[in-house]
């Protein structure tokens, strides 16, 4: 092999196996589950990769796009139906909202679920931090209201746990 070939494929290796370093790992239903940051977006905008396993062996591979450098993932039955849904949340930064994808594998195929629009708390007198995580086999998001412009300074924590039976956000 020319010694230039061979530079030009450890070069390549390097790009895809740097790619996805910093996968997180998730195992559901016997299935392994990576998400993780494409760090070589040099044709397309940044993206996020699920690939799914099974005994070593590829069942599926979903790209998707993301915001921001911050990105979690959680893997787990959170309809009750038996099969695992994946969460996906990225932010730009701690201040401002979440963007939440969730996907249904179901029958090896990963499909995106359409979740209702994350609950605002209304006020004006209010500023509002939302947080999303998944916690006791649940989706939840914490809505956090700090009064500013009231004489009664103080805030208010608000609780949401999405309903997939209802698909919508219900107050926990």
């Amino acid at each position: 092999m020319n010694l230039n070939v061979f530079r030009i494929i450890i070069i390549i290796a390097g790009y895809l196996f740097s790619s996805f370093v910093s996968a997180e790992q998730h195992d559901c239903a016997g299935a392994q589950f990576s998400i993780g940051i494409d760090e070589t977006p040099f044709v397309t905008d940044r993206d996020y990769q699920i690939l799914v396993k099974q005994d070593g062996m590829p069942l599926a591979r979903l790209n998707a796009p993301f915001v921001g450098p911050i990105l979690e993932s959680y893997v787990m039955d959170l309809s009750g139906d038996g099969h695992c849904e994946v969460v996906v949340i990225s932010r730009e930064a701690s201040e401002f909202q979440p963007v939440v994808h969730v996907y249904a594998w179901q029958n090896f195929h990963l499909s995106r679920l359409s979740i209702a629009p994350l609950i605002q708390i209304e006020n004006r007198n209010e500023t509002t931090s939302l947080m999303m995580t998944v916690s006791e086999k649940k989706l939840i998001a914490v809505a956090e209201g700090l009064y500013s412009l009231d004489e009664t300074a103080g805030g208010s924590l608000e609780r949401f746990v999405y309903s997939f039976a209802e698909e919508r956000w219900v107050l926990d």
